[in-house]
């Protein structure tokens, strides 16, 4: 039995340590150039249009008098 003065000791709880959220790093926007030489961009532009149109021909449906010959 307990005496007079003595208390029941309170049994310490452990706190729970919290994870750290990982911030997310923010991509930088990459700013254009501010291209005064509208040659440059009209030549760059069709550099790019005509390598689309090559690879658009290359996709060329075989006819069917080709299939046979």
């Amino acid at each position: 039995m307990m005496k007079k003065n003595e208390t029941k000791k309170k049994k310490k709880k452990k706190k729970k340590k919290k994870k750290k959220k990982k911030k997310k790093k923010k991509k930088k926007k990459k700013t254009k150039k501010n291209n005064n030489n509208d040659d440059n961009n009209s030549k760059n532009n069709s550099n790019r249009n005509n390598k689309i149109k090559k690879k658009k021909k290359k996709k060329k449906k075989i006819g069917k008098s080709d299939r046979f010959f």
